[in-house]
């Protein structure tokens, strides 16, 4: 059976029906600009995270200065509820989910939308979203990450 990274190949990036859910590798919500609330649902565990993209934008960290993308992971000692001011000209943030594989020789790195990575998106109401996630190891698990995202529009 193919994995997921090789159905999205096929299908250009466009959702897909798996078992009966529809599966996305990227949400992309609209905003020009806003605040934008991430609660980090599962339990810690160091190896799952989040990933905000303003594309030609910025996205205001709390030492005030800004980057187009960021990365928020579910550990220890980070908060479980962010929140960042977002300039989108483009008028969407992008959002995908991120985590750490640890390889047999010791070395770590960070993927998405690898293996059978994917989300499951359930609007809530008109400004926040439910994600479930699976991350790229073993079998689809939409378990694996839960997290939230709204926004509070200025436009």
């Amino acid at each position: 059976m193919k994995t997921l990274q090789y159905a999205f190949i096929e299908s250009k990036g466009a959702p897909l029906d798996v078992n009966g859910q529809v599966v996305q590798q990227i949400d992309k919500l609209k905003i020009r600009e806003g605040l934008v609330v991430v609660k980090l649902i599962s339990p810690l565990n160091g190896s799952q995270g989040v990933c905000l993209k303003a594309p030609g934008g910025g996205i205001v960290l709390s030492n005030g200065s800004t980057a187009e993308a960021v990365h928020i992971w579910n550990e220890g000692g980070l908060p479980s509820t962010i929140e960042h001011a977002v300039r989108c000209p483009t008028g969407e943030l992008r959002i995908w989910n991120v985590y750490r594989i640890r390889h047999r020789n010791g070395t770590i790195t960070e993927e998405a939308w690898t293996g059978n990575a994917g989300m499951v998106v359930t609007a809530i109401d008109g400004n926040t979203r439910t994600y479930e996630c699976s991350d790229g190891t073993g079998d689809f698990n939409p378990r694996d990450f839960i997290f939230s995202v709204s926004l509070n529009r200025v436009s």
